[in-house]
Formats: C-alpha cells, structure tokens, sequence
C-alpha cells in the first residue's frame, strides 16, 4: 500500500520552497503507519510537492504502477480532471465525523470476536459491477460484515446474473432483495433504493459510481439520496484505460 500526502504550494512559489514542510508531512503519517503495521500491512508513505495536486496524484499513479487509488467521495467527484484522466480504478469513500472506522475495537479478523456489521452491496449488472463484487469480496474476507445483496433491474422481470443465483446466495447466508427502478431517472428511483438499503439496517453500503446506468457523482436526484444514509459509503470507479 502506497499512502501520498500532496504538499501544493501556489504557482508563483518555487517547489522548493515546499520542501521545508517534508518532514512534517511524514510525521504526520506516524499513527496510520503503527495501525498498518499492527494489521500486517506492507505500507510506504510518499510527499509530493506540486502545484498541482491533481498532477502530483496522475504522476504518482503512473510511477508507481498504482491499481486502485482509495480517495475521499467529495475531493473526487468534485475534480473532473482526475475523473477524466485517471488510469486506475478508484474506491471514493464518503465517510463523515470519522463514521467509517479502520479497527472496529475487537471484532478484527474473528467473526466469533464481536457481532457482524451489514455490509449492503448495491449490484445493477452494469460496467461497474465487476468491480463492486470483488471490492464486496475484500471487505467481507475481515470477517466484519454479512453481505446483504440489493439488485437492481429496469424490466419488470429481469434479474441479472447476480439474481439468477438466488438459491446459491442463500446458501452462503447473502440476504436479496430486488428492486425495480423506473426507466427514466427520477426521485423515485432513488427513493426506491435508498428505501430498500434502509430495510436492511446498513452499516456500509457498497455501490458503484453509477446506478441503474446514472451517475452518482453528479446526479442530485442521489447525491440527495446519499445525504439520507446513515452510513458511510464505498463508490468504486473503474479505470477509463484497458
């Protein structure tokens, strides 16, 4: 794991004189690092000095071969430029007053340790989809969460791969519900699934950066549908490159 603090000094300034603030940077890092370490986690911490913090991030991500870039929901949908260039595929969390914890305090790998949080995985079928189960797969391997499955379809009967396999689901103890949305964009879809997420009591939701084939970055229809969560968000953005 490659952990970047983007140091922005303004354009008139000469990038060494954002040298000085290295070190302090780096310091900073200390008690992510003690945390990373405690949970066996190769780690490595990188400042970069730029003027432009979206150039130092795309930069970064091409030196260093990076896969998949974790970032906060807001900074990312509110930089175009990094949504239209970047290389890797992105996991934008929306996490508010620290909601969204490292170290849920006891439960860590043991699912006998402490009760499991819902984990509710939003799944359409569409190009996103790859990517939310295998994000689904990560976090439910910490032994922290029980899945609970919501799809999605815009035809009144249809069910997409996912759904197809109810009976092998259930199995596995993964709760489904299914949900049909309009065709059309409207409030109504995203009151339909915000209503569906909440029936499942939620502790994080799964989703990926578009719904039913609609944005969420930019939609308000569910950027207010977002605002009614009481729980944090995980996005996931597939890369823009093969």
């Amino acid at each position: 794991m490659s952990i970047l603090r983007v140091i922005t000094v303004p354009a008139q300034t000469p990038l060494s004189a954002g040298e000085a603030f290295a070190e302090v940077a780096k310091r900073s890092f200390e008690p992510l690092e003690k945390l990373l370490d405690r949970e066996s986690v190769p780690n490595h911490y990188l400042v970069r000095v730029s003027h432009d913090p979206t150039e130092a991030i795309l930069a970064t991500i091409e030196e260093q071969k990076i896969y998949l870039l974790v970032t906060d929901f807001e900074t990312f949908r509110h930089d175009r430029k990094l949504m239209t260039l970047i290389t890797c595929k992105v996991l934008a969390i929306r996490a508010g007053n620290d909601a969204l914890e490292l170290d849920s305090g006891g439960v860590g790998n043991d699912p006998s340790a402490g009760e499991k949080e819902n984990m509710v995985v939003v799944y359409d079928g569409g190009e996103h989809s790859d990517m939310v189960l295998k994000a689904t797969s990560w976090l439910e391997h910490s032994g922290k969460f029980r899945v609970c499955l919501l799809s999605l379809s815009k035809v009144m009967g249809e069910k997409n791969s996912v759904a197809m396999q109810q009976d092998y689901l259930n199995q596995l103890g993964v709760e489904l519900k299914e949900v049909l949305l309009t065709s059309e964009l409207s409030s109504k879809s995203a009151d339909a699934v915000l209503s569906a997420v909440g029936s499942f009591q939620p502790d994080l939701v799964v989703m990926g950066a578009s719904v039913g084939g609609f944005s969420v970055f930019n939609n308000p229809d569910f950027l207010a549908f977002l605002e009614q969560l009481n729980c944090p968000p995980v996005f996931i953005e597939p890369t823009h490159c093969s």
